[in-house]
């Protein structure tokens, strides 16, 4: 608002905007979104028309020799978001969650397969959890018999996978299998 034509505001901006458009340039050639490349935060959105009606922005963001021609394949794109830092912080933790739950069952699965096949037997695998109380014995029975999708009597890691976040919590946290006796439970499940 303060940029008014021949004002230091306005110089200002313009030395900001092709410097921004020439690091912009260069990250599309470096990295070739030909996706698009976004652009976010909240001085792009504020000044987002201003940036690409201007001319600054868009003519450093071209003016790449003789690879410019190359940058008209790239679109250019504003966010109008306000949350993204909120939204990428959302899809790290939901990927670590699946990475940490992924782990898990690698070490569950691990531990169940005792003679390395790279399946359970579902009627093995009950026999190993009859030393629990009759309550979980028979919750661990069911849940072995669920992630047996296609029915042949042995549970393969895919499978397993696929139905562990729905293993009854208390099977798994209390687990003897997973919690050597001595083992610190908390360290142990974060390894």
């Amino acid at each position: 608002q303060n940029a008014w034509p021949g004002s230091l505001c306005e110089k200002t901006l313009k030395i900001f905007a092709s410097c921004y458009g020439a690091a912009c340039g260069t990250m599309a050639l470096f990295v070739q979104p030909f996706g698009g490349l976004y652009l976010t935060g909240g001085v792009t959105k504020r000044m987002a028309e201003w940036l690409l009606e201007e001319g600054s922005f868009m003519a450093a963001y071209y003016d790449k020799g003789r690879l410019s021609p190359l940058l008209e394949k790239v679109p250019l794109l504003v966010v109008k978001s306000d949350d993204m830092g909120q939204r990428g912080a959302h899809l790290r933790a939901v990927r670590l969650l699946k990475e940490e739950v992924t782990h898990q069952a690698e070490r569950l699965f691990a531990a169940l397969d005792l003679r390395k096949e790279g399946f359970l037997k579902v009627d093995e695998v009950e026999t190993i959890f009859k030393g629990l109380d009759k309550n979980e014995a028979r919750l661990a029975s069911m849940a072995m018999r669920d992630l047996d999708v296609n029915k042949d009597g042995q549970v393969d890691f895919a499978e397993f996978v696929k139905g562990f976040s729905r293993l009854p919590q208390k099977l798994i946290v209390n687990s003897s299998i997973l919690h050597p006796p001595g083992a610190d439970r908390d360290d142990a499940l974060l390894s």
